[in-house]
């Protein structure tokens, strides 16, 4: 994976001198309702250096972290599923230290070296991802994407606000009711 952008660097904080508001912030990594494991620690780099960084600003820290321990710990997605996202994220966001804490991640979530250098080079001949010329955002995700692509077969969906799956399949009774075969629609 090459990386091709050069960050600004913000000088992480020593541990000693860490606010005790780091506590708080640390803290909440761990969601209430946990679905999946802790990674691996021994032999694993600590990232000191992150840690640091954000010891600067404890309640961004929290806030990061609270998303942060869902996505680790709460989600439904499988280990594997969610590591996979991740890396392609890392891919096309040019973003190394994530790249390089996930690939770690990922091989302990089952996924392969091989299946790591599909993500990492792009979408053809063998990628696991897709390209898409659509965006992708927290407003605009591949729930969004369904539910256009549902309303463009002819189905009576809205996808006006829809973020997440539960959205979609909220709508699944009028669906259900509609009288409609676009598939075996004469034209």
């Amino acid at each position: 994976m090459i990386f091709s952008r050069a960050v600004a660097r913000i000088e992480p904080l020593p541990l000693s001198q860490w606010p005790s508001e780091m506590r708080d912030a640390l803290a909440a990594l761990d969601p209430p309702v946990r679905r999946h494991p802790r990674p691996q620690r021994e032999g694993r780099p600590k990232a000191l250096n992150a840690l640091g960084t954000l010891a600067r600003y404890p309640a961004l820290t929290q806030a990061f972290h609270t998303f942060n321990g869902h996505i680790l710990f709460a989600t439904t997605l499988s280990p594997r599923q969610r590591e996979l996202l991740v890396l392609r994220v890392a891919a096309l966001r040019d973003a190394p230290y994530e790249w390089a804490q996930h690939v770690v991640q990922g091989t302990d979530a089952g996924i392969t070296r091989e299946e790591i250098s599909r993500i990492g080079t792009g979408p053809y001949p063998q990628s696991v991802f897709y390209t898409s010329t659509g965006t992708y955002n927290l407003g605009h995700t591949c729930n969004t994407w369904t539910a256009e692509a549902l309303r463009v077969a002819g189905l009576p969906v809205n996808a006006a606000g829809v973020v997440f799956a539960g959205q979609v399949l909220d709508q699944l009774p009028r669906i259900l009711e509609a009288d409609h075969d676009p598939i075996h629609r004469t034209r």
